[in-house]
Order: C-alpha cells, then structure tokens, then sequence
C-alpha cells in the first residue's frame, strides 16, 4: 500500500505541475535549437607530409669504385637530407607566391570579404598552419569557421573549401617536387657522365703509360 500511495502521490504532483514541466522542457528545446543553428562550427582538413630523403646511391653500387669517386658528395649537396627536404617544403608553403596563388584560386578575397589581396593573404596564414615534428615530417591543416546564424548550405561550403585547399597545397607540392626531381634526374646524369669519362680517360692513360 506504500508504494501505490507513493504512486498516487507522484502523480498528483505531475499533475500539479504539469505546465512548469511542459514549458521547462520548450524552453530549454527552443535554446539548445537556437544555439545549434546560431552557434559558429569549425571544420578543420588536416594532411601529413612525409619528405623524400636523399637520393639512392644504387647506381654507385653498379660501378666500380673509381669511376663514382666524388660523386655521392656532388649530389648530396644539391638533394640534401631529409631534415633540409623538410626545410624546403616548409620554405614553400609558406611562401607568398603559394598564398597568392590559393587566394586567387579559390576568390578568397570576396570570400573572407577584404579589401585588398594583402589582407586575403594575411586572412589566408591564419587559417592555415604548417609544423615540423621531431620525425622531420610537416603537418598542415586548414581551419575555418562557418558564419553565425549560417545555413546548412554554408557549412557544406566551408567544409569543401577546407579540403579542396588543402588538397591543392598537397597537389602543388608534388608538382614542385616532380620538377625538382627532374632537374635533379638531370644533373646527376651530367655528372655521372662527365666524371665516368673523366675517369675512363684517366685509367686508359694509365694503362697506355
């Protein structure tokens, strides 16, 4: 009889106050769906870059000692070691040549509503972020806040955005580094050549001596 009396009295009590809860319960719907719809959200696109190290010293392995004699020297002071390859590739994203080519790219000056390319740039440098970490490997993110009181088409918009810059940093960096590669293609065959005569020529005149 405790528990039904218990019961009773429960109900008896909801009943009392049954506006109190219903209008509690609106209210606080109505805040957390205003705060959805007005609050500001961040989308952030993050990508890991891993430099290339220095270049194979396979083809040494072919030859005969002699004939690569000083050319590991040449070319690692032209490829450099990872930690300057990572050097290099911070150097670029960071450059303004890469921070005027996005703004323009993506109309980032009517879209962050400047009004001179410089402050799209300096709007752009906020938003993007480049490290080294101990591994010599470079983070970089691009972050950006949707508008208050924004529409869901806004935060699709803003969403694409951060991934399509962050896919053209990715994308203009390999294009650099394939055209580095293939300047350094060719120079390690022009002194692979010259230094394979220098050194055949040496050996038949020593042979012929």
């Amino acid at each position: 009889f405790m528990n039904i009396d218990r019961i009773i009295l429960l109900i008896s009590v909801l009943t009392k106050n049954i506006r109190f809860i219903i209008l509690h319960v609106l209210v606080l719907s109505i805040f957390a769906v205003s705060y959805a719809l007005s609050a500001k959200k961040t989308f952030t696109s993050f990508s890991v870059l891993i430099p290339p190290g220095g270049i194979s010293t396979a083809l040494q392995s072919f030859l005969p000692s002699e004939m690569t004699q000083g050319l590991g020297g040449a070319i690692g002071a032209l490829t450099g070691s990872s930690g300057d390859s990572s050097n290099r590739i911070l150097a670029i994203l960071n450059s303004r040549k890469l921070a005027e080519l996005v703004v323009n790219e993506f109309d980032l000056e009517r879209r962050f509503k400047t009004k001179t390319i410089e402050d799209a740039i300096d709007v752009y440098y906020e938003i993007t972020s480049f490290e080294i970490n101990q591994e010599l490997m470079i983070s970089m993110s691009v972050e950006m806040e949707t508008d208050y009181f924004h529409p869901e088409e806004n935060e699709e918009e803003i969403r694409n955005l951060v991934y399509n810059i962050c896919s053209y940093l990715v994308d203009y960096l390999d294009s650099r580094y394939t055209e580095l590669q293939t300047e350094n293609a060719r120079f390690q065959r022009i002194t692979l050549e010259k230094r394979f005569e220098q050194n055949k020529a040496e050996l038949e005149y020593i042979q012929n001596k």
